[in-house]
């Protein structure tokens, strides 16, 4: 009489203490666990709702513009940039990078002529700058490689030409990588590596007099 009193469950959960104690600790230990798995996801959700707020290759300090008519000083800039290192025994470990340009002249601006990425077997993955770009005084834009993005490789670079129609500083040109490894993450910095000073423009040919 007294067990048909007692519901089914308790009985069962009675019959059952090891099996129910098992239950009861894997739902108290998958609790903190899936709090802290959601945590990560809205903040990695966070980080990238904050990251989308500037879209992506947005100039920042420069504008579009046209190539000055006269060359005073310019140089095109080989500068490194890794879509991925390699870490422990042999694991690829991927790189976020962003090429930056910086107009060091507080006077003057500069012009980005081109900005070409190629990868480790140096052929063109993409160009970067549909039209030319003026960078004013003191201004820096920048370009974004995802992380994701591995089609450059290791051995991924960019090469950048610049020039400007009055003597300048020189402008900081380098890439930053950043890559996530666990909770940790890594990050360098290489500066750009100056291959080639374009020289002023000529000055056009003056006319041949007519001969009497």
């Amino acid at each position: 009489m007294a067990n048909k009193e007692i519901p089914a469950w308790v009985l069962w959960i009675g019959e059952h203490t090891l099996l129910s104690l098992l239950g009861c600790m894997i739902v108290l230990l998958g609790v903190p666990v899936a709090v802290v798995a959601y945590l990560d996801y809205r903040i990695t959700q966070m980080e990238s709702s904050a990251i989308a707020v500037r879209p992506l290759n947005e100039p920042s300090g420069a504008t579009p513009a046209d190539l000055p008519a006269t060359i005073v000083r310019g140089q095109t800039v080989y500068v490194p940039l890794y879509s991925h290192v390699y870490e422990g025994d042999g694991q690829r470990l991927l790189l976020a990078g962003t090429l930056s340009i910086r107009n060091t002249d507080s006077a003057a601006p500069i012009s980005i002529s081109s900005v070409k990425y190629y990868d480790t077997e140096g052929k063109l993955v993409r160009d970067f700058l549909p039209e030319t770009l003026q960078v004013r005084p003191l201004g820096s834009t920048d370009f974004f490689v995802k992380q994701q993005d591995t089609a450059g490789g290791s051995g991924a670079n960019f090469l950048v030409e610049w020039v400007a129609d009055r003597p300048v500083h020189q402008p900081i040109i380098e890439a930053v990588m950043v890559g996530r490894s666990g909770s940790g993450i890594s990050t360098f910095v290489r500066p750009g590596e100056v291959l080639l000073e374009h020289m002023p423009s000529a000055d056009p040919p003056a006319a041949e007099q007519a001969e009497d």
